[in-house]
């Protein structure tokens, strides 16, 4: 997901999807993926970060255009059957969800009481951030967190 000041963008990939770029001829994206996208945001379909070797790694896309009342997506796509929308079923706002996500993804337990502070936004302190990740360098989490203003305490 990205934000930008022109609307947000979300976008899915499943390389297994019959719209994968990978699976049609030059790599190229399904243009009914992107249909009635506004060009406002039509950069963040070729973010570097989401592609490789120039080709977008998309089979899915919605967008909150700024100043929209709601997400749209393409006319001729139902995103609840095409393009993989199965791969946010891990996004249900549930922590509970994520960290069994997260457990078969990675092998990893996560800390519940410090994920529901994360889905709470709640103020994350030191002890926090280090029982999800014993590893973490906590000022270079802090500064990212205070990049995109999420609430942690004076350091």
């Amino acid at each position: 997901m990205t934000f930008t000041a022109r609307g947000a963008f979300l976008r899915g990939f499943d390389h297994e999807c019959a719209l994968s770029p990978w699976g049609r001829d030059g790599g190229q994206v399904d243009a009914r993926i992107l249909k009635g996208e506004p060009m406002t945001l039509r950069p963040l379909v070729n973010e570097p970060a989401f592609s490789a070797g120039g080709v977008p790694n998309i089979t899915l896309a919605v967008w909150w255009p700024a100043g929209a009342d709601a997400w749209h997506c393409a006319p001729d796509l139902d995103p609840r059957y095409d393009g993989g929308v199965w791969l946010f079923d891990v996004i249900d706002g549930q922590p509970e969800t994520y960290a069994e996500w997260a457990r078969h993804m990675y092998d990893v337990d996560i800390d519940a009481d410090a994920l529901a502070k994360i889905f709470r936004h709640e103020e994350l302190r030191e002890d926090d951030i280090l029982a999800l990740n014993p590893d973490a360098d906590v000022g270079a989490v802090r500064h990212r967190l205070d990049e995109v203003a999420y609430p942690v305490p004076s350091a």
